[in-house]
């Protein structure tokens, strides 16, 4: 009789769980925020070719930093 009582109270918890909708409207704008800004962010992207640039230019940089680094390093030895 006590896991019939039991298993009523987890059953009782577990509707109420999952009947309770409160929350789930600002979830769902939030969610469509993020997807709006992600593809905006996206379209700018693809259309500006800026994140190509933008890694030619850092790769660009890192190899000169490289370079000097190395030749910094040659003066020393």
């Amino acid at each position: 009789m006590k896991t019939d009582k039991g298993l009523r109270r987890l059953s009782m918890h577990v509707r109420q769980f999952f009947g309770n909708r409160s929350g789930v409207s600002a979830i769902e704008y939030a969610l469509l925020v993020v997807a709006v800004l992600g593809l905006a962010a996206g379209g700018v992207a693809v259309l500006t070719g800026g994140f190509k640039t933008l890694f030619e230019e850092t790769q660009e940089q890192l190899e000169k930093g490289v370079g000097q680094v190395r030749k910094q390093a040659n003066k020393v030895n």
